[in-house]
């Protein structure tokens, strides 16, 4: 899509580079899969976020976003900067088995990377995402930060769905940096693989808020 509206997918989709959002979307999987297929130095990501909104569901609950096999990079990555709003909201599919490789000393987020914007997560699967870099990696699923000198925050809400079977070094789920919040009413995160700190979730942010039904186990 490269205008704003609503969108569903009538068959898989193949990308050979990333798709940057022009505007404002929903769009609904309808059991379908939007599959990364070649390399790139850079941009590695299946969709790019910047400055829009970005609405995902699957009535029919069996898509995914992913990248085809031998093909590093992250599922999404929401990305702004100062005056910017970027968000993220899903509501059903899934992000899976994306595996993001990179030179650099750290990297995170293998399934969704928010720097200074917003992930909101109402339903879906984020599951089999890792992160691969020469000392340390973050948040196998769901990584948040934001830059110290920004007073846009990231900002990861969890009110359903299920994270599990990721892997990163710190926050094998989910990993939330300064200063940035997190809340979770509910949703499981489950089974995700660590050889550091927070096999579920690493928090170093602002402000921690959980109640209701949350399931951090594994």
């Amino acid at each position: 899509p490269s205008a704003s509206g609503n969108y569903y997918l009538t068959g898989d989709v193949s990308l050979e580079k990333r798709w940057e959002l022009k505007d404002d979307v929903v769009l609904c999987l309808n059991g379908h899969d939007i599959v990364r297929t070649t390399k790139s130095s850079y941009y590695s990501d299946v969709i790019y976020i910047r400055n829009k909104t970005f609405r995902l569901t699957d009535c029919q609950d069996s898509g995914k976003i992913t990248h085809a096999e031998g093909i590093d990079g992250r599922g999404v990555y929401v990305y702004a900067k100062t005056d910017e709003h970027s968000s993220f909201s899903m509501y059903a599919g899934a992000i899976a088995n994306n595996s993001y490789t990179t030179n650099a000393s750290y990297a995170g987020g293998g399934g969704v990377c928010v720097y200074e914007g917003s992930f909101t997560m109402y339903g879906g699967s984020i599951y089999g995402n890792s992160v691969s870099a020469e000392v340390a990696t973050y948040g196998g699923a769901v990584y948040a930060k934001s830059a110290s000198n920004n007073s846009q925050k990231a900002s990861f809400t969890l009110y359903a769905g299920n994270i599990y079977e990721n892997s990163a070094s710190s926050g094998g789920g989910v990993w939330v940096g300064e200063p940035s919040d997190i809340k979770m009413t509910g949703g499981s995160i489950i089974n995700n693989n660590v050889t550091g700190s927070g096999g579920g979730v690493y928090f170093k942010g602002d402000t921690f808020n959980v109640s209701g039904n949350v399931s951090i186990t594994g």
